[in-house]
């Protein structure tokens, strides 16, 4: 698809990149860049599955994992505090 000018319009260009996007993820608020899904974080080119350990949750953006009240992270779980 081709603007005004002649020159490809940027909704040409950014629906031609959306093959780029890697499973589990879609088009950042912009259009420009990718974000993983919830429950994923990026590694990469692609997007791998969050390891939630027990005594704790997603982190409100759900790339990332937080304990639970009454439990600290320590390394890759979440230890009594």
């Amino acid at each position: 698809m081709k603007g005004l000018s002649g020159e490809p319009s940027e909704g040409a260009a950014d629906r031609a990149n959306t093959s780029l996007i890697p499973s589990n993820a879609r088009l950042d608020y912009w259009g420009r860049d990718w974000v993983c899904d919830r429950g994923y974080r990026k590694s990469g080119p692609r997007c791998v599955p969050v390891s939630v350990p027990e005594n704790a949750q997603l982190d409100y953006w759900g790339r990332d994992w937080v304990c639970q009240r009454g439990f600290v992270r320590v390394d890759s779980r979440c230890a009594p505090d």
